[in-house]
């Protein structure tokens, strides 16, 4: 897994309260949601890794201002860590949704510790991430019905995801 060490702009102020193991984990947030939204159909498909590579480099200037920074830093080593993670899949469907699933929990506390605003912007930008993998596989998925991504934040946001 790579993270960029360098501090990018505003990102960092965002995460301050995270120790080092945990703004790692939230830098490859975006690398489990893809997983998990392009592995509920039962394959992951070139498509879906062509278009979240697209769709995460396309963020660094498109997301929400507050997220930009974010995302220019995910950016940096996007295609290295989702490459690291499809060559560490068991290759059973359900075993590695839920080792993805579980990676996933464990955002929970951490976006938790992190400022309000920036958390709620994050759920929603790997929301639409994931449902724009969802949306470029090539199986027949119900997008508008598939939640994809477990519970983070429920009770706080009052978004049911999952």
């Amino acid at each position: 897994m790579l993270f960029a060490q360098r501090k990018p702009n505003s990102v960092m102020k965002h995460l301050d309260r995270l120790n080092a193991k945990e703004k790692r984990q939230l830098m490859m947030a975006p690398v489990w949601f893809v997983l998990y939204a392009a592995l509920k159909d039962g394959k992951i498909e070139d498509g879906e890794i062509r278009e979240a590579v697209e769709i995460v480099h396309t963020r660094r200037f498109s997301a929400v201002d507050l997220l930009q920074d974010y995302y220019k830093n995910v950016d940096l080593f996007f295609e290295e860590n989702l490459s690291y993670e499809l060559q560490h899949l068991s290759g059973e469907i359900e075993v590695d949704i839920n080792n993805i699933k579980a990676k996933i929990h464990e955002l929970r506390p951490i976006i938790r510790k992190i400022d309000r605003r920036f958390g709620y912007a994050l759920i929603d930008s790997f929301n639409s991430l994931a449902k724009f993998v969802v949306m470029s596989s090539k199986s027949p998925l119900d997008g508008l019905r598939f939640f994809v991504f477990p519970d983070i934040l429920e009770k706080e946001t009052g978004k049911a995801i999952e």
